[in-house]
């Protein structure tokens, strides 16, 4: 054990003394000071088989990268040809490498790549590429292989690509200069590689996880036509029968639909991407903690699809009345599963796609002179899906008013801005369906009754001032027969 060993040894120890603690901290700050600190750090990564100690070491070699222009052409070689070396060593062995090390590595090599991608290392990626392709490597070494390669990929956009992070004007030049640049070839190769990962380990939830997230982080930036195709929505779709990757194939399409485009572009895309056929084979059965949070995704998936399609056909409105159309078929495929999720029992579910329902209403109130009769049974779905919902529970505590109780109140606020738009549109309808309800209401449901109190409320503020029945015969949307 060398000098630099013991100090860190001593650093780790939770029993070290504090004079021999302090004196080996000194150690280690002359080291890293030094101009040579890095060598000897990288070196010792590579000798010792101490994780804790590798991670400290490489650590000390990631504080040479902000001077590392300043380092000789030998240095750098030198550098990289090291954690190639480490790369190639946590790979192969036995002994499992702890996550926190692997995505230190995973993030030197992206810091590398940023730095040398555009000038002396052209072939990072498909040097990557040849490693994780090789037909020569063992099962266990192949997995290790493509587990550090999904995580550089992982740093890369990190680095490059993450909007979280602030940079200055010359770096975000730069970085663009690299997303074209990979966009040119190395992004199909990426691709293709994610595709045949998803196919070879269909089985191995950690490398089916680290795949998806990949595709997420990338899909911003990429050619969404190499994700939105037969092979990549064949696989997706046999995925969301894997409870332990589902929530990841959603996050997928929730970033191809969140891709900024076109309004036509995106319409086209969300045509061809069939989310409706996927989700609707979903089960909404919610039977413990993990199934309610997937919903929630698939809730959430539901809300910006039929958000976009809206938003496309504000766009598309004045300006392409056959693309308006197209978008109008397809958001008649969205409507059902609104209006199965608005209805949902679990409230947080259904306030999820309470947004789509506003700009549905919206969009009729607004562009609509003549209600069809689709549109006049939506009408009526949402009124009745509203009186139900808009009911306390027998867990509402009136007594004692806490985070339920909050969230409640605030659930009933949106269904009540909801039904006030259906009020605009149709206050006619509304009229006759309160009257219904107040006429059918058994007297011992106290919860229907205080809902039906609530409404009516709402519709007799909207009709105040002898208003209602002008509005009932001036703003009331026709129903075309």
């Amino acid at each position: 054990m060398d000098d630099l060993e013991r100090a860190l040894t001593c650093t780790l120890a939770p029993d070290t003394p504090y004079d021999i603690r302090a004196s080996a901290q000194i150690f280690l700050d002359q080291v890293k000071s030094s101009a040579d600190g890095w060598k000897l750090c990288l070196a010792k990564a590579l000798q010792t088989s101490n994780q804790q100690i590798q991670f400290y070491c490489l650590q000390v070699v990631q504080e040479v990268i902000p001077r590392y222009n300043g380092l000789s052409t030998e240095e750098k070689v030198d550098l990289r040809r090291a954690l190639i070396t480490y790369l190639q060593k946590i790979c192969s062995s036995q002994e499992k490498t702890s996550p926190f090390v692997k995505n230190k590595l995973g993030q030197l090599f992206a810091l590398l790549f940023k730095l040398d991608f555009l000038t002396t290392w052209p072939t990072f990626i498909d040097d990557l590429l040849v490693a994780v392709c090789s037909a020569d490597t063992n099962k266990d070494q192949h997995m290790a292989i493509v587990d550090m390669f999904l995580r550089i990929l992982h740093s890369i956009d990190e680095e490059v690509v993450s909007l979280e992070v602030v940079r200055d004007r010359d770096e975000q030049k730069h970085n663009q200069d690299i997303k074209d640049k990979m966009r040119e070839n190395a992004i199909p190769k990426i691709v293709d590689t994610w595709y045949n990962l998803l196919v070879t380990y269909n089985n191995h939830n950690e490398i089916l996880k680290n795949v998806l997230q990949n595709i997420g982080d990338y899909i911003q930036w990429i050619d969404v036509s190499l994700i939105v195709s037969e092979r990549f929505l064949s696989i997706f779709g046999n995925l969301l029968s894997n409870v332990e990757v589902r929530s990841d194939v959603l996050h997928c399409f929730y970033e191809i639909v969140n891709k900024g485009m076109y309004p036509k572009d995106k319409i086209q895309m969300l045509n061809l991407l069939r989310l409706h056929e996927f989700i609707a084979g979903i089960s909404t059965e919610v039977n413990d903690d993990n199934a309610l949070e997937f919903l929630l995704s698939v809730a959430r998936l539901i809300n910006i699809s039929g958000g976009e399609v809206m938003r496309a056909m504000t766009k598309l409105y004045e300006s392409d009345r056959d693309a308006f159309k197209f978008a109008s078929d397809l958001l008649e495929l969205y409507l059902p599963l609104l209006f199965k999720y608005m209805a949902h029992e679990d409230d947080e579910i259904s306030e999820t796609v309470a947004p789509f329902t506003r700009d549905y209403l919206l969009q009729i109130l607004k562009k609509t002179a003549t209600l069809t009769e689709a549109q006049d049974q939506h009408l009526t779905l949402l009124l009745q899906i509203i009186a139900h919902k808009i009911k306390y529970d027998e867990q509402y505590n009136f007594e004692r008013y806490g985070e339920y109780e909050e969230a409640t109140k605030e659930y009933r606020k949106t269904l009540s801005n909801i039904f006030k738009t259906i009020t605009q549109i149709a206050p006619q309808k509304v009229a006759a369906f309160m009257g219904t309800r107040i006429s059918t209401i058994p007297e011992q449901d106290t919860f229907s009754i205080e809902a039906t109190l609530l409404l009516f409320l709402k519709v007799q503020k909207k009709g105040q001032n002898g208003k209602w029945k002008e509005e009932t015969g001036k703003k009331g949307k026709r129903v075309e027969n």
